[in-house]
């Protein structure tokens, strides 16, 4: 037996390590999404953050345009 080889009782099927790492995945999704939704709205206007269409609430870059026409970003 090679001293590197792992030892038959911690040998863990694909299936295991497949599924395992897919709910990892979509948990680090959803527990990040309340940080990357504090980031988003951090640089929104009052106004961008109550549209009535939900993608210009995540993509409204008329905030952006604002900022950078005040060129507040120095």
């Amino acid at each position: 037996m090679v001293i590197s080889e792992v030892p038959r009782a911690f040998r863990q099927p694909v299936s295991l390590k497949l599924t395992t790492n897919a709910l990892l995945a979509v948990w680090v999704v959803v527990a990040s999404f309340p940080l990357v939704w504090i980031a988003v709205m951090s640089f929104k206007l009052p106004m961008d953050s109550f549209a009535s269409n939900p993608l210009q609430v995540l993509m409204g870059f008329e905030t952006y345009r604002v900022l950078v026409a005040y060129r507040h970003f120095r």
